[in-house]
Formats: structure tokens, sequence, C-alpha cells
């Protein structure tokens, strides 16, 4: 862990990952015993820590090597292929396919002095599009369903497009979740 001061001086703990919570609802519906798409709307929280060759004046060279934290709340909309196999009350659950998701709240720290300089803290892009992959496990009793699943979903947009001058550096939301569904039939 590094520990860094914000612009007003506040001392702040750097930890490799961030921890936040979303919330949703899902729709499955299976076309085949085996295979169905899986639709859902959520609300997510997403970020994480950044270094970047960040200057907003890009008719010089004297840009600086700043760190910054951000936390960016989307709405999302996943449409995943999900194919389970398994017994009756028992199956396991694979996911993939595409999201996009809309920027409705963002909040950019820097974490290193600016130098006397402004810089813009709100990313350029509203919309972010990425793909997803998971696995999950679901125990079937009745008309209901309890399923327990882990996704990996990684944005192919840049968020800060306009403010890196290395194209190496650019900023996309990659998360990790572990997620906890009730289904029931309607």
């Amino acid at each position: 862990m590094e520990a860094y001061d914000d612009l007003s001086g506040t001392d702040i703990q750097i930890t490799p990952y961030l921890q936040n919570y979303s919330l949703g609802i899902s729709y499955k519906a299976f076309m085949e015993k085996s295979a169905g798409l899986l639709v859902e709307l959520n609300y997510v929280k997403k970020g994480g820590y950044n270094n970047y060759f960040y200057d907003t004046d890009t008719s010089t060279v004297d840009a600086l090597l700043i760190l910054f934290r951000q936390d960016l709340d989307y709405i999302e909309i996943p449409v995943l292929t999900d194919i389970r196999i398994g017994k009756k009350n028992g199956r396991i659950h694979f996911y993939g396919g595409p999201h996009i998701a809309y920027l409705i709240k963002q909040n950019v720290t820097f974490l290193e002095s600016n130098y006397g300089r402004e810089y813009l803290t709100k990313t350029d892009k509203k919309f972010d599009f990425g793909l997803n992959a998971g696995l999950g496990y679901g125990y079937y009793f009745g008309k209901s369903t309890v399923e327990l699943s882990i996704r990996y979903s990684h944005s192919l947009s840049n968020i800060f497009e306009q403010q890196t001058i290395n194209k190496a550096f650019v900023s996309q939301n990659q998360v990790v979740s572990a997620s906890l569904y009730y289904y029931f039939k309607l």
C-alpha cells in the first residue's frame, strides 16, 4: 500500500483494488435446453487509480506524470449468452458477451501536486463499451433459482482520450465481480 496527499493535503492510502457494489435486475430466456440469453440493467460503480502523462495544453511537450483516482457510476446493460450444463437441480453457467454503459456520476481526485496547472476533472466520454465473461453455479428448486456467479468485465473505451498524451496509457475500466442472484419463472 502506498500513501499520497490529494490537492487539499489529505492523506490517501492507495490499495491495488477498489471494492464497490452494484445493484440490478436481470432477465434470462432459454431458447434451447442448455443455451439462452441473459439481459441485465445494472447500477455499477467502477474506477481505480491511474498514472498519466497529463496536460491540457497539447501545444507543449511538458506533460507531467500525474496519479489520480477515478470513481465512476454507470447504468450498464450487458447482453450475454448463457450456456448451462449439469443435472436437474445444480447447473454450471458460462457467460459471455458485450455491455454498454452510460456514466451518470463521477469523481476524479488528483493525488499528486498539479504544480500550479489547471486540469480537467471530468471524463471525456459518457458511454462505455466492453466485453464480459463469467462463470456461475445455479441451484434450481421448484420455479426458483439461486445462482452465484463470478464475472470479469473489460471496457474497450478510453474515457480520458483527449487528455492522454502518451497513447500507451489508457483508462479502461476492468471489473471482477461476485454476484448472488435469485430468479423466478414468470
